[in-house]
């Protein structure tokens, strides 16, 4: 129901000239800035969460004082962050997240993906819908280390909580301009 209303959409552009035509925008489930977009990401997380937490078999533990804290994700919009406190289970995690995504129909992008681990173990895989010919595609997920740069919800970041003004190699090769040659160069 959800792509068949995306499929539909014709969106107009208010400008300081008026209205432009209307286009048909490619985009995900739901156009940034629409109206439906927070309700529509809301009901599908939410629908995800149920599906990850069937299979979420051994959740990191945040301990305190007041007691243990079970986490298998943290989501925001349509970007996610999940954690297991083994492989096997991070694994199913991910495989659970595969499961949802090729269901639905949503995309999920390897090459925007990582993993960071503290556990040595055999690769953690993402199945896709990519190749509509042959079937489902499997791809091993980029694993970077405590000092690699990676782009978290906007920050660029390592794993150690470490951030830089200046310009950084990050994990994937690319090079992330700092806020000081920003701020030097006047933008």
């Amino acid at each position: 129901m959800w792509q068949q209303y995306d499929d539909t959409r014709n969106m107009r552009v208010l400008t300081a000239y008026g209205l432009t035509k209307g286009i048909k925008p490619e985009c995900g489930a739901w156009g940034q800035g629409a109206p439906e977009s927070p309700m529509g990401w809301l009901a599908l997380m939410c629908w995800m969460c149920a599906a990850i937490d069937q299979k979420a078999e051994q959740p990191y533990e945040y301990k305190t004082t007041q007691g243990t804290l079970k986490i298998t994700k943290t989501l925001y919009a349509d970007d996610g962050t999940y954690m297991s406190k083994t492989r096997t289970g991070a694994q199913k995690v991910i495989g659970a997240v595969s499961d949802f995504a090729i269901c639905t129909g949503t995309i999920v992008k390897p090459e925007k993906s990582f993993v960071y681990s503290t556990r040595e173990g055999e690769e953690i895989k993402v199945r896709t819908t990519e190749d509509k010919e042959s079937g489902y595609s499997r791809y091993a997920l980029k694993e970077i280390g405590s000092t690699d740069f990676f782009r978290h919800l906007g920050n660029i970041q390592t794993a150690e909580g470490r951030t830089s003004v200046l310009n950084v190699d990050m994990y994937d090769g690319t090079k992330k301009e700092g806020i000081k040659q920003r701020q030097w160069r006047g933008t």
